[in-house]
């Protein structure tokens, strides 16, 4: 199954190259086909979006409401994917639900997830994390002076 998600995705970003590639606005299904790496179904894609401005089947994931629970569930430090099903197959659909429930049902990682939901899903900006590797850096060599530091952040 991996591998099926892994070529759709390898498949979408070949075509997005592409089109980012093309020197000039796609208009037509056939046009759309012309490029490189561009299918029948993307190129239906690709003029619904022209047409509409956005993909119909985008927006009814976005709409709904057991994808959008699911994905605030995921969010929560210590919360994966079988836990998020579980409390959504429980009627919980907020984090306000989430803390109404008896701490002891929760992991340690949960509960330290749902008090910290807000600063723990911000972005944090380059500068900031720069800032903290310059600091961790120079404590750290303070009391290791060979110690190799790797930061890595997510720029999603």
């Amino acid at each position: 199954m991996g591998s099926f998600f892994t070529n759709r995705a390898f498949g979408y970003q070949k075509a997005i190259s592409a089109l980012k590639n093309h020197p000039r606005k796609v208009d037509s299904r056939e046009e759309a086909t012309k490029i490189p790496n561009v299918g029948k179904k993307m190129a239906d894609k690709i003029v619904e979006i022209v047409e509409e401005g956005s993909l119909r089947k985008v927006q009814e994931v976005c709409d709904n409401e057991r994808i959008r629970t699911l994905d605030l569930f995921g969010r929560v430090w210590g919360a994966g994917p079988a836990t998020a099903e579980k409390w959504y197959g429980q009627g919980l659909r907020t984090l306000e639900d989430l803390r109404l429930l008896p701490q002891e049902s929760l992991s340690k990682h949960q509960q330290i997830g749902l008090r910290l939901f807000e600063d723990l899903d911000e972005r944090m900006q380059r500068e900031e994390c720069t800032e903290i590797l310059e600091q961790v850096t120079e404590v750290a060599l303070k009391v290791i002076s060979l110690l190799l530091l790797f930061f890595v952040w997510s720029l999603l």
